[in-house]
């Protein structure tokens, strides 16, 4: 499986293993048919300098529902915050 970044710079690809959420355990590939996922950066893209090279260990691979969890607050959420927030038996309201 491969992560196409696209840039005004430049393109690169890097091989993932999964395309599980690493939030909430989705498989879009075991419920689709379709590997489909989206990729959230863990340093907003804002705060990062201009010629900054983006990593796999510099995003999270997440559902699209997680994902836009993740982008309700400003600054976002942390990957371990959305977590916590579906351990079973947790109150979700705020």
């Amino acid at each position: 499986m491969w992560v196409t970044r696209q840039s005004r710079q430049h393109s690169r690809e890097e091989s993932v293993d999964s395309w599980v959420c690493e939030v909430c355990g989705f498989d879009a590939y075991a419920v689709y048919g379709e590997d489909y996922c989206k990729v959230h950066h863990l340093t907003p893209l804002a705060d990062l300098e201009e010629e900054s090279k983006t990593t796999l260990e510099d995003v999270a691979i997440v559902c699209a529902n997680c994902h836009r969890i993740i982008r309700v607050d400003c600054p976002p959420l942390t990957i371990e915050e959305i977590r916590q927030r579906l351990q079973p038996g947790r109150n979700l309201a705020r």
